[in-house]
């Protein structure tokens, strides 16, 4: 045998074996990690692993799982208490070291079978598929695929759904995307639609010191649209719509505290084939202790978690955590608008404190010098009567248009609202511990008779 085979032959020999020996690591490493998760999965009531077969092979294992989901006792009074099923899944693991993976199926009994093929027509009605990196990332894709189908008269028209999530054994980073195809409902008979059109999500966020997640997200929905022409709406026909909705949001985690914004819109809102305009908002949230934060997300999850529920010491925990974030100098904003042809609506408010101590938390008279907020509130006139002639049957819109103006009269002369006969206004303010409504002093003890 000359060297050249003789040297192919070694190189053969040594390359499988040294795929038969990562594809063992990545077996143990793999198989270790499902053994770790059933474990620790006993640590949570609200998941019980009611049976476990594993079936452990060189290329590939299998498990075959049932979890009974759900608390039997422990959260009286919640709708959870007492709801419990019981689902399983059959987890087929790959140990290619260059492609490892675990492809999770649910496993459906003979009944319920049959009505998914009814309606996925042969097609799994859901994939989920894990890979796996030698690293540790990880990378799950769920899918859901389009259908159509009839029954009832009812016409569903799914379009198909795919999200995938990417992380790493620490959970020290969540990639996230989804994409839900779109959904149409449509009833002829009784003249009903409802329309879903394409959604995106996207999110990249990174977990802080403090425990908690930041990062950036991004969200479109392409319009809704929900129609009905039984007169179930002040005996007129109904039918709304919109364009493209629009989300963006910003958080960060950082020096103990958390700073966010969201901001999107909504373009082109509809009703019964007029249009109304769009809708712009915008919110901030600035140094909100990120400590208090993490004592609610904790004392939410744990309880549901370990099916346990102390009302009376959730609340302490939640108010113990509020009164931490008052004290830590918050600032809150917000502002909504819709543009019409009429002219421009708002409602626009801040809140914000500055140096609030225990001391001041037990007395309102020290305590509001250390606040300052504000609500802007603006309306066109014109506007409100449109809607009103718009939802009102044709006999009724005129009488409806005078309470209104009644209502607004009453409102002026009282001195909750000012107008120009263009436009309704409402402006409050708290300065300094000090109150005006619509540019004149105010006392709400006054609205109790005190």
């Amino acid at each position: 045998m000359n060297k050249i085979l003789l040297g192919g032959v070694a190189v053969a020999v040594l390359g499988a074996g040294g795929y038969a020996g990562a594809t063992f690591y990545a077996g143990q490493r793999i198989d270790g990690a499902f053994e770790r998760n059933a474990a620790e999965l006993g640590k949570y009531p609200i998941i019980k692993i009611v049976k476990r077969d594993f079936q452990k092979g060189f290329l590939t294992s299998v498990e075959n799982v049932t979890y009974r989901i759900g608390c039997e006792t422990g959260l009286e009074g919640s709708m959870l208490d007492g709801a419990t099923g019981t689902v399983t899944l059959r987890n087929t693991i790959s140990h290619n070291p260059f492609a490892m993976s675990v492809k999770t199926e649910i496993v459906y009994d003979e009944t319920t079978r049959a009505e998914l093929a009814k309606v996925f027509k042969g097609q799994d009605p859901l994939s989920i598929v894990t890979r796996i990196s030698m690293n540790g990332d990880y990378q799950t894709d769920i899918s859901s695929p389009a259908f159509v189908h009839s029954e009832g008269g009812t016409k569903v028209d799914w379009k198909g759904i795919n999200a995938s999530i990417k992380s790493n054994q620490g959970w020290s980073f969540v990639d996230t995307t989804l994409k839900l195809g779109g959904l149409a409902v449509d009833n002829p008979e009784n003249k009903e639609k409802f329309v879903l059109g394409e959604l995106t999500y996207s999110a990249n966020q990174v977990k802080s010191a403090e425990g908690l997640y930041g990062g950036k997200g991004q969200m479109t929905l392409a319009g809704i649209e929900a129609r009905s022409e039984g007169g179930e709406f002040g005996g007129k026909s109904f039918d709304f719509k919109t364009g493209k909705l629009e989300l963006s949001s910003d958080t960060k985690v950082e020096g103990g505290f958390v700073n966010g914004n969201a901001k999107g819109g909504v373009a082109a809102l509809t009703l019964n084939g007029k249009l109304l305009g769009d809708v712009s908002f915008d919110y901030a949230l600035e140094r909100i202790d990120a400590a208090a934060v993490k004592k609610i997300n904790d004392m939410s999850i744990n309880g549901m978690l370990q099916c346990k529920a102390d009302p009376v010491k959730d609340m302490e925990i939640v108010q113990q955590a509020l009164l931490a974030i008052v004290k830590k100098d918050p600032k809150f904003s917000q502002k909504f608008a819709l543009k019409t042809a009429e002219g421009e609506s708002q409602l626009a408010m801040h809140l914000a404190s500055k140096g609030v101590s225990d001391q001041d938390l037990n007395s309102i008279d020290t305590l509001l010098p250390k606040l300052d907020g504000g609500l802007n509130i603006q309306v066109p006139q014109a506007l409100v009567e449109r809607v009103i002639r718009e939802t009102s049957a044709a006999e009724e819109a005129d009488m409806m248009l005078a309470m209104f103006q009644e209502q607004l009269n009453q409102v002026v002369a009282q001195g909750f609202a000012q107008t120009d006969g263009k436009l309704i206004k409402s402006k409050f303010e708290l300065k300094g511990g000090a109150m005006q409504l619509n540019g004149q002093p105010f006392d709400p003890r006054q609205l109790m008779g005190m």
